[in-house]
């Protein structure tokens, strides 16, 4: 596979696409998810001239991609909180009324 570019615009287009052809999906992150892989399926189902051992092939290593993303994802939430919680050290005094 080569390599791709992703970016905080391009997430938020794809997603306008489908909140606007099915608005529960703001509300429903699987609802969302649903639709993208439908269309991973359904693009990679139409290609003619693709014999259908070669359209598994890719299935597989497309759905390995996409959990190495998530993964990749995961990683950098769970540091973040990880972070966050590192920097909520503090001392509490009572207000003095």
């Amino acid at each position: 596979m080569s390599d791709i570019q992703l970016s905080p615009e391009l997430f938020q287009r794809i997603q306008q696409a489908i909140i606007e052809q099915e608005p529960e999906a703001q509300q429903d992150s699987g609802v969302m998810m649903q639709y993208l892989a439908a269309l991973m399926g359904y693009i990679l189902g139409s290609q003619q001239e693709m014999p259908s051992q070669t359209k598994e092939e890719f299935m597989e290593e497309l759905s390995d991609f996409a959990r190495h993303v998530m993964r990749d994802a995961d990683g950098r939430v769970q540091q973040q909180r990880q972070t966050q919680a590192a920097n909520a050290f503090g001392i509490w005094t009572p207000k003095a009324d």
